[in-house]
């Protein structure tokens, strides 16, 4: 099953998809039937989020593996594997137009990642104690939302509160 698309800015007739038996498929979806390119392989278990960074050109699939793999989209090779989650992942984002990568787990760590050199900068805590399930950037506020039974919001970098995401 399909766990997450995306349509990278670079090209419009490309889809990614991410699936629940550890493979992202790199689809041409320019003609009426869709054409498989590249089925990327290496996470051990399901990828659950897909990202593209349009600063730096690269894939990048997140696993509940715990994995954060990197990839050019163009070949079938893995370029990294990123380790620094000690929970499965549950989103991968990039930053437009900047070399910023978030990826977050189930217990609630983002890690901020500089992507020029595949390095992780930050690490920032949501919620303890709850599942986190998303995460949304804002770039146009600098900020990045956690969801989890709250919203954790923060500003650049910086914890700014917590918000009931049931209401």
């Amino acid at each position: 099953a399909i766990t997450a698309m995306l349509v990278p800015k670079m090209t419009k007739s490309l889809l990614v998809s991410a699936s629940l038996d550890g493979t992202v498929r790199v689809l041409d979806v320019s003609s009426r039937s869709p054409r498989l390119i590249h089925v990327l392989k290496g996470h051990e278990r399901a990828v659950v989020a897909v990202a593209y960074s349009d600063w730096c050109k690269l894939l990048f699939s997140a696993g509940v593996d715990h994995e954060l793999r990197v990839w050019n989209p163009f070949s079938e090779a893995t370029i990294a594997c990123l380790r620094a989650h000690d929970a499965p992942l549950v989103a991968v984002e990039a930053m437009a137009s900047t070399p910023q990568l978030f990826s977050a787990d189930s217990a609630g760590i983002v890690n901020v990642w500089d992507v020029r050199s595949l390095t992780r900068v930050q690490t920032l805590r949501a919620s303890a104690g709850a599942l986190c399930t998303a995460l949304a950037l804002l770039p146009l506020h600098s900020r990045l939302v956690v969801a989890a039974r709250r919203l954790t919001v923060f500003t650049e970098g910086e914890r700014e509160g917590e918000h009931d995401a049931t209401a």
